[in-house]
């Protein structure tokens, strides 16, 4: 048979050159002899009962001595396979010697005890006699030359094992194709015909018998396990090769042409539910002409001819009517459109650190994807994604993908918080001297300490060595215990300090908290993970136990954590206008929405910038983009003066006139006098001491000059570029004729 210079089949399918390499081979009956021509003898002979089946087995060793048992393996072997097992509680390596010499045979394998192999035959195996702890595979570098006889022992001691299985493997040397019982190297086929089924046999009857099936023009045949299709007219090669060899048989399809009858149509593929812009292709052999309708019609002559393959862009049923001269055939299908698969995105939801980007990767029948962050569902017409999405804030991701007819698929979301690194400092040496008995404290933790005993100090100052003041825990009942505020904890804490060489332990007496690590210091730097804080706890105790007989120093006392930053949602609506009042601090130094507050100044309602906005503050929220937005908590902010925005935090009715105060509320970006209608909570209105009757008429809202978020237009011909409703920045109507900054349309713009 030819040989072909293959990359020798993927190593040898790679398994089998390792120990426990699996095999269809099993074990024999204990009727039958040992196979392949292999032959076991020196030891006792046994029989092993696997799941009530009986094998013969051969024993190595009685007692505490050791054994050996001779497998006799032919020639050409290249595998040698066996079932092997230690005595009960025994597992012994036992050693492999070989007659005559074997280049690079293994010296020996670990055997595994099984507890089955006990007392006297027969022996009961318990287990899975094909795993890799009892099933062995030696592979040999090159086939044996000549018949060897191999030798396995083990020494004196608890070394006794049994063989109850050997199987000798051969490479395979030749592949012959049959077609039934007789070789075959010629198979004449006609278009059209039924399928041929061809078998495979490799030689020698020992080697593995897999091989792997190819054409080599599958457009004229085709073979898929032996079975060869006639596909079209023409010659190919069918080609069998054993997957362990390079060796390999062929056989010569020739094909001829089928008969000259029209042929039933033939949709590719066949109906069924596929993506937008699937092409489907008809055909019908010797068909003249194809014809074809799309909305449920018959088809005849007169409908549309087929000339190229059609594209799925909706539910559709196709109509077929095929011809040849007065033959004809017809054929009908229903192709259903299915949505695209959802995007996967690289990212779980939770708390990551600002600047940490995701990826996004379209689903399967998509053109593109589309997504939003601020928790609205995204449509075909949202934003494209083309590169990795960095988060700077909190965001709600959702996205989706979308198809060449704009068909969306299901939505992806995903929430993301921002998390910071916390590094709390419980204790460090950089504080000013303390009287030796003072009780250490700084920063906003509460300290506790009890002295081990009356001469013990907890606290001591620098001393005449020259020594960084040090916090001492007395000897033997000493304690030192730290209360940490904790505020939104996201992951793992972890808690680092520095002890003399001492034994002093670290615990927590808060409830469902667990430390691990050097909680028992023995000097050094020690590090201590902390468990079971949840997001809700404020507060986390720490306590150093002192059981040493001399005091105990600790230095830089450190505790880190994550920590997600708390957020407020917000929502603009069409008009880019909002008011608020928010139960928490709130930061908008970075958001991408504006909080402002508000001054009556004429007619107008001069709106300034605010960074941060403090709790209960009723203000003005602008942004560009309507939508969902998550605001920052602030930890504090500074108290908003000159602000006549009043926030609600329950349900609230606004009348006009409340004890010289004129109320306004905020409707279609301007303010409108109120009429005694009911604020949500959250909410705010404008109150103004204003002239009530200037006040009575609606207010229009303009920046204050010196925020520059809006800009300030340049108009040059003011007479033909100011519309009628201009206003300068006292809120005083003005004609075109004005020159300086003017309100136009809530906007500034300078008119020279």
């Amino acid at each position: 048979m030819k040989q072909r210079t293959l990359l020798y089949h993927f190593m040898l399918l790679v398994c089998l050159l390792v120990w426990g390499a699996g095999s269809a081979w099993g074990q024999m009956d204990y009727s039958a002899v040992y196979s392949s021509g292999c032959t076991v003898s020196g030891a006792t002979s046994s029989t092993i009962v696997i799941n009530s089946t009986n094998y013969s087995g051969q024993k190595a060793g009685t007692g505490k001595a050791g054994g050996s048992i001779n497998v006799t393996v032919p020639a050409a072997t290249k595998y040698l396979h066996l079932h092997i097992s230690g005595w009960k509680g025994e597992n012994p390596s036992v050693a492999i010697s070989s007659s005559p010499s074997v280049a690079e045979l293994v010296s020996s394998i670990s055997v595994t005890a099984n507890d089955g192999f006990n007392n006297n035959s027969p022996f009961t195996f318990s287990g899975d006699a094909s795993s890799s702890t009892y099933y062995k595979v030696i592979t040999f570098t090159n086939p044996l030359e000549a018949q060897t006889t191999l030798t396995f022992s083990t020494s004196s001691g608890n070394n006794r094992f049994i063989i109850w299985g050997v199987n000798a493997e051969a490479l395979p040397s030749s592949v012959t194709i049959k077609n039934g019982d007789n070789p075959v190297s010629t198979l004449n086929m006609t278009q059209g015909d039924e399928d041929v089924t061809l078998s495979a046999t490799v030689a020698p009857a020992n080697a593995n018998p897999s091989v792997s099936w190819t054409s080599s023009n599958t457009s004229v045949a085709t073979v898929t396990n032996g079975v060869v299709h006639a596909a079209g007219v023409g010659s190919a090669t069918i080609t069998a090769t054993s997957t362990l060899n390079t060796v390999y048989a062929s056989c010569t399809v020739n094909v001829a042409a089928a008969s000259a009858d029209l042929g039933e149509v033939v949709f590719t593929p066949g109906e069924g539910e596929y993506y937008y812009g699937q092409s489907i292709t008809i055909s019908a052999a010797n068909a003249e002409h194809i014809y074809y309708t799309l909305d449920e019609s018959t088809p005849t002559t007169s409908s549309s001819e087929y000339t190229a393959p059609l594209t799925i862009t909706d539910d559709v049923t196709i109509k077929v009517l095929a011809t040849k001269s007065a033959e004809e055939k017809t054929g009908e299908a229903d192709f259903l459109l299915k949505a695209p698969e959802a995007p996967s995105v690289s990212l779980a939801s939770g708390g990551v650190t600002e600047g940490t980007t995701f990826t996004l990767a379209m689903g399967e029948g998509g053109s593109k994807v589309v997504y939003t962050t601020d928790g609205t569902d995204p449509t075909a017409s949202s934003t494209t994604y083309t590169s990795a999405i960095e988060i700077n804030s909190p965001i709600t991701l959702k996205a989706a993908t979308v198809d060449g007819g704009n068909n969306l698929s299901t939505i992806v979301t995903r929430t993301y918080t921002i998390v910071i690194e916390k590094n709390e400092t419980l204790w460090n040496e950089d504080f000013s001297s303390y009287s030796a008995d003072d009780t250490p404290s700084g920063g906003t933790y509460s300290y506790s300490c009890t002295h081990g005993g009356s001469n013990t100090k907890i606290w001591a100052e620098t001393n005449a060595g020259g020594k960084s003041p040090e916090l001492l825990v007395g000897k033997s009942t000493g304690v030192f215990q730290a209360t940490v505020p904790l505020s939104n904890v996201s992951g793992t804490l972890t808690l680092t300090f520095k002890t003399n060489n001492t034994n002093l332990g670290v615990s927590s007496t808060t409830a469902g908290v667990t430390l691990t690590g050097n909680t028992r210091a023995k000097g050094g730097t020690s590090t201590v993970t902390i468990s079971g804080v949840t997001s809700g706890m404020t507060a986390l105790v720490i306590k150093f136990s002192n059981t040493y007989s001399s005091n105990c120093r600790l230095d830089d006392i450190l505790l880190k954590y994550n920590a997600v930053i708390a957020t407020q949602p917000v929502t603009i609506g069409a008009s880019g206008y909002a008011t608020y009042c928010s139960t928490s601090a709130l930061d908008f130094s970075e958001a991408d929405v504006n909080a402002y507050k508000a001054k009556v100044n004429g007619s107008s309602v001069v709106l300034t910038k605010l960074e941060q906005v403090p709790a209960n503050v009723g203000v003005i929220l602008y942004s560009d983009n309507s939508g969902n937005y998550n605001i920052p908590v602030a930890e504090s902010a500074s108290a908003v003066t000159e602000n006549e925005m009043v926030g609600v935090t329950e349900r609230t009715q606004v009348n006009w006139n409340v004890e010289t105060k004129y109320n306004y509320i905020l409707q279609s970006g301007q303010f409108n006098k109120a009429n005694g209608g009911y604020l949500k909570a959250n909410r705010a209105y404008l109150s103004t001491a204003y002239d009530v009757e200037a006040a009575a008429k609606p207010l229009t809202i303009v920046f204050d000059e010196e925020d520059e978020t809006d800009g300030i237009a340049s108009i040059e011909n003011g007479k033909s570029n100011i519309e009628t409703s201009a206003y300068n920045l006292a809120g005083q109507r003005v004609d075109n004729d004005y020159k300086g900054i003017v309100i136009v349309n809530g906007k500034k713009m300078l008119n020279k």
